[in-house]
């Protein structure tokens, strides 16, 4: 066996890794909009489900992908080859600090061009698990690492120290590049998982069944070739947003009654940037203020409600005035209540 073939079946069985979806890159994570688009009843059944995938695979590769593609390019920054990176020590120090700045610079890009919260957790999430699969599962075991290696290694200890972001599109072009996986390859694979991420999403979701959304997998390859066609080419200072309501519906997520993780937070919450529209957080505390009194009225009017029937003539002669005041209370609370609504 020659090389070049050992080479390509290398990058073949690297794809079947990353394809596998018990690899630790947590792919699933988020459904990219799906749980609020079906909450909003954008994705209500087959047909809509498809063009959310199609119109989903599409914004991703315009807006996400040239990272990818230029983050691969990265890598070869100040060296004809990667294989003699490590001849002279200088020249190692120069390139890694070229490539540490291309690489940071797209990253701060990326999370300025990010509009919404839900979509840079989501981002940093995997980002991270892709680092950290590669130093765990990949890395040179060697005393003394290779330049990729020292790379990536870099890279995400400025993540951890909270320096640098670490969103997934960098961090896959990256860790694929060290890898050895082709360009052509890491924009297909890159597609290809997200449209499975989301897929998977709607079966947890319980929207389609597991054996219906490998068909629409294998139908998504048409979606996914004519965004490459469109975008395999582009850099990161073109990448746009092409559907601003998928935006929307991705930062919506947080603020569904209920998910995917069982999981709730109190609404609203300033950190989550819920306050910014006018008189709504006081309207809540309002609202809030207003259950407690409800609670407190309601309370005392049944307990004297209990001590008046249980009581003598006379008690029930003089009780219910106060009965009457708290019943009185109570109603003008629920008015007031039906009036704001």
């Amino acid at each position: 066996m020659n090389a070049q073939t050992q080479n390509t079946n290398r990058e073949d069985w690297l794809l079947w890794q990353f394809t596998d979806s018990a690899l630790p890159t947590g792919g699933f994570v988020a459904s990219a909009g799906l749980e609020s688009a079906t909450q909003a009843g954008h994705v209500t059944n087959t047909e809509s489900l498809l063009l959310f995938l199609s119109s989903s695979i599409d914004n991703y590769a315009y807006s996400s992908l040239p990272f990818v593609t230029d983050t691969w390019w990265a890598v070869d920054i100040g060296s004809p080859g990667n294989e003699n990176l490590n001849d002279k020590e200088k020249d190692s120090v120069n390139n890694m600090e070229k490539i540490m700045e291309k690489i940071i610079s797209l990253d701060n890009l990326y999370d300025a061009c990010t509009s919404n919260y839900v979509t840079k957790r989501a981002s940093k999430a995997q980002g991270v698990a892709m680092l950290t699969l590669f130093a765990k599962s990949f890395a040179n075991e060697d005393s003394k690492p290779n330049m990729k290696d020292s790379v990536v290694e870099k890279f995400k200890l400025r993540v951890r120290k909270e320096i640098s972001y670490g969103h997934l599109p960098i961090c896959f072009g990256l860790v694929t590049k060290c890898l050895g996986i082709s360009l052509e390859r890491t924009q297909h694979l890159y597609l290809f998982l997200f449209a499975r991420a989301i897929l998977s999403a709607a079966v947890r979701l319980n929207i389609i069944g597991p054996y219906y959304s490998q068909r629409l997998l294998t139908e998504c390859q048409v979606y996914v070739e004519k965004s490459l066609e469109k975008t395999c080419k582009l850099n990161s200072k073109v990448a746009v947003q092409t559907s601003p309501l998928l935006d929307i519906l991705q930062g919506r997520h947080d603020k569904l009654y209920s998910s995917k993780d069982d999981t709730c937070r109190y609404f609203p919450s300033s950190e989550q940037n819920d306050c910014n529209e006018r008189n709504f957080c006081e309207e809540w505390e309002a609202a809030a203020i207003g259950m407690i009194l409800a609670s407190v009225v309601g309370g005392l009017a049944w307990l004297h409600l209990v001590s008046v029937l249980l009581g003598g003539r006379a008690r029930r002669e003089k009780a219910w005035k106060i009965l009457s005041v708290l019943f009185f209370v109570f109603g003008i609370r629920n008015f007031v209540v039906q009036i704001e609504l």
